[in-house]
This record gives C-alpha cells, sequence and structure tokens, in this order.
C-alpha cells in the first residue's frame, strides 16, 4: 500500500515525542500527538517540508482534512497533546541512537488503517485514516486525555463557508422533462454508479461540457435507489482551475473538498479534468482531488477529457479503486441547452 506524503512526516513527529518521553518505542499515544503535531504546521511553510510543488500540495490537502476532522470532534490540538504527555509519562528507556520502532500496538493501528483505508476504496494510506482508528478504537491514555468520551463522538457538521459561496444545488424542478427522456440511459448509469460502495468518484469520460453538464442536471429528476435517498448534488463547476485564477480555484476547491467531509449528504459536481495545452499545470487540480478523496470521504463527480483521462487516470491504480468511469458518447442527434 502507498504511503501518502504525510505518513513520513508523522512518523518523525511521533518518534521524536517517543524519544523525549524515554520510550524505546512509538506508541499509539505517540502516533495521535504526531497527528495532532502535523495538524499544527502553518500551510504556507509545508512547501518548505516537501519536496516539490506536488508533494507539497498533497500534505496541504491531508493537513487540511485533518484539522477539519479535529474541529468536528472539538478536540483541541495544543491542549490534547499536553494532556497525552501527562497520561503516557515518562518511559524507562532514554533514546541511546540508532532507528526508533513502533511497538506491537502501533503496528497494530497501521493495519487496521490500511483496513479502514481498502475498504474506503484507496490503495494510499494516510494520516486521516490513522487518525479515524485511534479515535475509534483509542487506548485509555487517549480516553483520559480526550475527558472521558469527549472529543470521540463528533459533532454537528461545522461551517462551510466554501461550499456555501461558490456552490450551488441542482433542483429537479427546473429540468425540462425532454431532456430528461433523452439522456435517460447516461442518468440511469450516473445514478447506478453514485449508489456504489466505496466509490468517491463517478468519472464522466467526455470533451463537450454542455453534454455533461445535462447529464448531471438530468439525473436530479430521475428516481434513484434508496441508497441515494437524500443525497443532492452541489454544483461546484463555476470554480474552473484554468487561466490566471488557476492557483486561487484550486486551493478554493481544496477548501470545499474539505468542508464536503463534513456534509455526507453533498455529492459535489467539479470542474472538468481537462489536457488542454500538454502541461502538467492542468493535472495539479487531478492530483489534489486524488489526494483528497483518498484522505476524506467526498463524493463526487467530474467530467474527465479523454486525452487526460489516458495520460493521467487509466493507468493509475489508486484512481482504479476511488473511481468509476462513464463514457459519455455524443450523438448526431440531441437537445444540449445553454442553460438548465
Amino acid at each position: 500500500m502507498r504511503l501518502s506524503a504525510s505518513i513520513d512526516l508523522l512518523m518523525q513527529l511521533a518518534a521524536q515525542e517517543a524519544i523525549a518521553s524515554d520510550f524505546r518505542e512509538i506508541e499509539p499515544e505517540h502516533l495521535l500527538e504526531g497527528v495532532l503535531k502535523l495538524s499544527e504546521l502553518p500551510v504556507q511553510e509545508l512547501d518548505k517540508i516537501a519536496p516539490g510543488a506536488n508533494a507539497a500540495r498533497e500534505l496541504a490537502a491531508e493537513v487540511s482534512v485533518i484539522r477539519a476532522e479535529l474541529e468536528r470532534r472539538v478536540i483541541n490540538s495544543t491542549q490534547t497533546r499536553r494532556n497525552l504527555r501527562e497520561q503516557v509519562g515518562k518511559g524507562k528507556t532514554p533514546y541511546e541512537g540508532g532507528h526508533i520502532h513502533r511497538s506491537r500496538a502501533a503496528r497494530e493501528v497501521f493495519e487496521a488503517a490500511a483496513q479502514l483505508a481498502n475498504k474506503a476504496g484507496t490503495e494510499t494510506l494516510s494520516a486521516g485514516h490513522l487518525l479515524e482508528v485511534l479515535l475509534v478504537s483509542p487506548t485509555d491514555a487517549i480516553v483520559n486525555a480526550l475527558g472521558g468520551v469527549a472529543g470521540l463522538r463528533p459533532r454537528n457538521p461545522v461551517g462551510t463557508p466554501f461550499l456555501n459561496e461558490y456552490g450551488r444545488y441542482v433542483a429537479s424542478e427546473s429540468i425540462a422533462q425532454g431532456i430528461v427522456d433523452s439522456l435517460k440511459a447516461e442518468c440511469r448509469a450516473l445514478i447506478h454508479s453514485l449508489s456504489l460502495k466505496n466509490r468517491r468518484c463517478v468519472f464522466l469520460i467526455s470533451d463537450n461540457d454542455n453534454l455533461v453538464f445535462s447529464v448531471v442536471h438530468a439525473s436530479a429528476a430521475v428516481e434513484g435507489p434508496q441508497s441515494l435517498k437524500g443525497r443532492r448534488v452541489l454544483d461546484l463547476t463555476a470554480l474552473n482551475p484554468v487561466g490566471k485564477e488557476r492557483e486561487k480555484s484550486i486551493e478554493r476547491l481544496s477548501q470545499a473538498l474539505v468542508e464536503a467531509t463534513t456534509k455526507p449528504e453533498v455529492i459535489l459536481f467539479l470542474p472538468a479534468i481537462d489536457l488542454s495545452q500538454r502541461s502538467n499545470k492542468e493535472k495539479q487540480w487531478a492530483d489534489l482531488l486524488k489526494t483528497t478523496l483518498a484522505s476524506g470521504s467526498a463524493q463526487c463527480i467530474c467530467r474527465v477529457g479523454q486525452e487526460a483521462y489516458q495520460s493521467w487516470i487509466k493507468k493509475d491504480s489508486t484512481w482504479k479503486r476511488l473511481a468509476h468511469t462513464i463514457w459519455i458518447r455524443e450523438r448526431t442527434k440531441r437537445v444540449v441547452p445553454s442553460e438548465l
């Protein structure tokens, strides 16, 4: 299983905690201390920690997911770290140099996190998976550090300012019945894909933005299975990460994806992944989306251009586990409205 950009850094932080506390091995409590310290890293400094723009962006996305989860569970990272140090106390083995290993209990946390990642449909193990295991199956010291049951149960979802500002819900009553009928096969395929377990994303492969837009919006007017009851599609395609505003749009999309992990009833309709100029700059959006979906629990729909699919998606093992692919074929006769 692939380790995400955050794991190596997390282990360094956990090892520092174990060494400072005179422990011979890294214990689960040290892993949690490492996750908490990771969440406190200033995002603007991450490019100095992770070599290369893509690695820094991947790490920043993971840190954002962890911060959102801690906030959702009302966990103060600094105070919890202090409480944990008091609960764990000092060990009896001062550090004498060399490599410090994980204890059996810490290895079991990693094994459970890997199973969690597999269940979520990703081959990438992230700090978010470790955090979830540590809070679902906490040690006594972790429970005490969090104040009994405080922090172990998530509170109501936190605010979603980016989703509120840039998203708009797809309303089924605004879709003309003729459009729905003409795209019935595509709509059924999309709805079926969204109902599949452990699929974070549905890729609609097409070079036609208007056609994919019509399919997604028309699907809102089609009756879905019980598993999709209460789910709504939120259109975020206005945040298209191209042109001069690419970096700002990618940052906003990153924040919106993190917010979406707190709203399981929402399915995001995201800007397209396209290869317009044979440049890796366009790939930034694809890499950010893959990292965030592997670390969190958002579900989305995204158009992918045919060339981008062949270049970046088709042979990627992580995408094979995370996404379901539907090819949207062109038609000689179709009704594709400019506005629904």
